[in-house]
């Protein structure tokens, strides 16, 4: 829902990750990600945008949650349980080492999938 609103996203945090178990014992891991293409009453999505104009595939929103989504995605995957960090003692996970590095940018755009580019933040593999 568009007018939901949860303390910190788009002012501390572009997204999070976390583990929940259901009644069954399963585990579930989840990445959760909020639109950066939109303004929202009291929130700077710019803070959580890699680039605002010129986007790879034209949408600012998208193209920016690309990114922040790729970083949570390596984090639930790596991290799922809150287990590991590269630094333990700042509680920093892997894709946070390279957290909005985007290393070598050809245009406006450093990965390709299929005909797709994107901005892509780095992931720090240990």
């Amino acid at each position: 829902r568009g007018d939901t609103t949860i303390d910190g996203w788009l002012t501390v945090w572009c997204g999070g990750h976390f583990s929940i178990s259901v009644n069954t014992g399963v585990i579930l891991n989840l990445s959760v990600i909020l639109d950066t293409g939109s303004v929202q009453q009291g929130r700077n999505p710019s803070q959580c945008m890699a680039i605002s104009s010129n986007t790879p595939n034209g949408n600012v929103g998208a193209d920016n949650m690309a990114s922040v989504y790729a970083h949570e995605l390596v984090e639930t995957i790596s991290n799922y349980n809150g287990a590991w960090h590269f630094n333990r003692s700042a509680e920093n996970e892997n894709a946070d080492a390279c957290a909005w590095n985007f290393g070598e940018v050809n245009g406006n755009s450093n990965v390709q999938v299929g005909q797709k580019r994107f901005l892509l933040q780095q992931n720090w593999q240990p």
